[in-house]
C-alpha cells in the first residue's frame, strides 16, 4: 500500500492529461483533482497503450468528500 497524502493538484499541472481534457475540465469548473486520481493515472494510461486487456486496479481512499 502506498500512502498518497492529501494534496489536490490542478489539472493544468498534470502533463499526462492531453490539452483537450485539461480544457474540458477547466470548462466544467474542475480546478483540482483528488490525489488518488493522480496516483492511478499512470497505471490507466499504461493500460490504454497496451495491446493486452487492462488488469484490475483496486484503490482505497477516504470517503465523505463530495
Amino acid at each position: 500500500m502506498q500512502p498518497i497524502g492529501d494534496r489536490r493538484p490542478a489539472p493544468a499541472n498534470l502533463p499526462a492529461l492531453c490539452p483537450e481534457l485539461r480544457a474540458r475540465l477547466a470548462a466544467e469548473g474542475i480546478e483540482q483533482v483528488f490525489l488518488v486520481q493522480v496516483t492511478v493515472l499512470p497505471e490507466l494510461l499504461a493500460a490504454a497503450e497496451s495491446p493486452l486487456p487492462p488488469a484490475d486496479l483496486c484503490v482505497s481512499a477516504p470517503a465523505g468528500r463530495g
